[in-house]
């Protein structure tokens, strides 16, 4: 009987250290990564800044976004936020959740109770874009690394995708990933050029590419592309991926 006891406590034991321990991967791997040195005016530092788009021969565009950044200063505390903006009449939000890893390890969870829908522009007579959005400022401590993770799916005869690689902040990972099904094309225009390269072309099968932004400061940027299309270099501090996806022909 104490044999049973006690490996029954083993079992509960080992499954409570499991569910306690549900971070995703990608979490833990981009909270261990140790920035470089920042001066004391910039509030954070973007970790990770990633986002995929699938799209299907319907023409439905199924995106997910991760990002996380680590706060370095209490100013810094209003980035710790999450959000994902959709259209009320083509599109939704299938999930959101975020994750705060502490200066000491522990690990805290957001999930639907801590989410709230808003209106894109307040005080606006009508807008049809909304915003899912997870705010947690209260609880992030310099030094902490906040996390989030959205998908959504959206249906628009509108085929353009802009995707930022880098805003004002410093960003060490920024990526950009394109899959497309089988007779789709996609191109792309660069944030300082008025160049348009073809950049994509799916003939028999789905077909991924990934765009890379490389490390930058808060004052610089260099995005390039890690398939076939020609690199841009951005001498502002921002730099974009302007997508077109359609059918070939």
């Amino acid at each position: 009987m104490s044999i049973l006891k006690f490996l029954l406590i083993a079992i509960l034991f080992l499954s409570a250290v499991s569910a306690a321990d549900d971070t995703p991967t990608w979490v833990r791997d981009t909270a261990a990564i140790a920035p470089p040195k920042y001066e004391a005016k910039v509030p954070v530092v973007v970790l990770l800044n990633e986002q995929h788009v699938a799209v299907d021969q319907s023409g439905r565009r199924i995106c997910t976004t991760r990002r996380a950044v680590r706060i370095l200063s209490r100013e810094g505390r209003e980035f710790a936020r999450g959000g994902e903006v959709y259209l009320t009449g083509t599109g939704k939000v299938r999930e959101l959740r975020a994750w705060l890893v502490t200066p000491s390890g522990e690990t805290r969870r957001y999930g639907k109770d801590k989410t709230a829908d808003v209106g894109l522009v307040e005080n606006d007579v009508y807008n049809e874009y909304r915003e899912r959005v997870i705010l947690a400022a209260q609880d992030a401590d310099p030094g902490s690394v906040f996390a989030f993770e959205a998908v959504s799916e959206d249906k628009s005869i509108f085929t353009q995708w802009l995707w930022e690689f880098q805003d004002r902040l410093p960003v060490l990972t920024s990526r950009f990933v394109l899959s497309l099904p089988a007779g789709w094309r996609a191109e792309t225009v660069g944030a300082q050029r008025n160049q348009r390269s073809r950049c994509l072309t799916s003939r028999s099968s789905i077909a991924t590419t990934t765009f890379c932004g490389a490390p930058t400061t808060a004052a610089t940027c260099t995005a390039t592309c890690c398939g076939s299309v020609p690199r841009w270099d951005c001498p502002t501090s921002q730099a974009f991926s302007g997508l077109q996806t359609r059918p070939s022909g």
